[in-house]
């Protein structure tokens, strides 16, 4: 009966696997970003317009609606039907967005931008691509410690 493989073959075959294996764990703890760490920001061009800790979406079930309106040279901000705030509108550019953080999960559910991509994103526990509208608005996730933007990692 012919052999196939020999010892030494074997030992190289184990130690690739603990190779492979120590990567992809090096690789998985690194980027694996939990939920008590990070904030969820929005964000209108470069200015912030409200952080929620994401462990308040992803682990204790709250709900927020936000509605952001541009209407001529203000912007208007509601969190839940109440005004949060109001932002000058360089631009004045005219749109709205409703974005909703429910059932552990934050999407747009509706933006008046040209190709809608930006309500085809959902940001979860395991998801943390950001979503980003045309018009200027952006649901991120950053790093609650440092400031950093986990998409700018």
């Amino acid at each position: 009966m012919k052999k196939y493989f020999k010892f030494g073959d074997l030992i190289i075959f184990v130690v690739m696997i603990i190779i492979v294996l120590s990567v992809f764990f090096f690789v998985f703890k690194k980027y694996n970003v939990k939920s008590e760490d990070t904030n969820i920001k929005i964000m209108y061009k470069n200015e912030t317009i409200d952080v929620i800790s994401a462990k308040e979406i992803f682990q204790n079930d709250k709900e927020y609606r936000y509605v952001i309106e541009g209407i001529d040279d203000k912007i208007y901000v509601y969190k839940n039907d109440i005004l949060l705030k109001t932002i000058n509108n360089q631009n004045k550019d005219d749109f709205k967005n409703i974005i909703n953080m429910e059932n552990n999960k934050v999407y747009m559910e509706d933006a008046t931008c040209k190709n809608k991509d930006c309500m085809k994103t959902i940001i979860d526990d395991k998801s943390h691509l950001p979503i980003i509208c045309t018009n200027g608005i952006s649901v991120i996730i950053s790093d609650a410690n440092n400031d950093i933007d986990i998409i700018a990692q």
